[in-house]
């Protein structure tokens, strides 16, 4: 129940990210009412939303890790521990890993919608960009007029 609940969070902050962005930032309703200038701007922000989700999310599962390594090295302390100050300084140790796992996993929950919100801008910047792009090839043709 509790990793439905996170999936749902995480699709939620992503659509909360991603909804409508362009219409904050340039007051337009519709895509298409952007200029060549204001779409390679917008790309550059999704790229830097997208570097920054994806910094984010390697920092915190950096945290994320270490902050495990803490909390088992705390519970084996705990185990081994023969008397009550040993027991003490384990269970503090294990108190401080979950501080650093805690702050990892948000990280985490922070950056993962970070990246993936870039990441759709990007691909939907690049779409709407295509029709500034010059075709290829210019065929000439001749053409008739009829008039009555």
């Amino acid at each position: 129940m509790k990793t439905i609940a996170l999936i749902t969070g995480m699709l939620f902050a992503v659509l909360t990210v991603n909804a409508q962005w362009y219409f904050n930032q340039y007051g337009v309703t519709d895509m298409n009412e952007l200029n060549k200038d204001q779409l390679e701007l917008a790309m550059q922000q999704a790229t830097k939303l997208k570097k920054a989700g994806v910094g984010v999310t390697i920092g915190s599962t950096v945290l994320a890790v270490v902050g495990t390594a803490i909390y088992i090295g705390g519970l084996n302390d705990i185990t081994d521990a023969s008397t009550y100050s040993g027991i003490d300084d384990g269970a503090s140790r294990a108190y401080s890993g979950v501080g650093v796992m805690t702050i990892g996993y948000l990280g985490m929950a922070v950056g993962v919608p970070m990246w993936i919100a870039g990441g759709t801008r990007q691909n939907v910047i690049k779409i709407h960009l295509r029709k500034y792009e010059p075709t290829g090839q210019i065929i000439p043709s001749i053409g008739f007029t009829y008039r009555f």
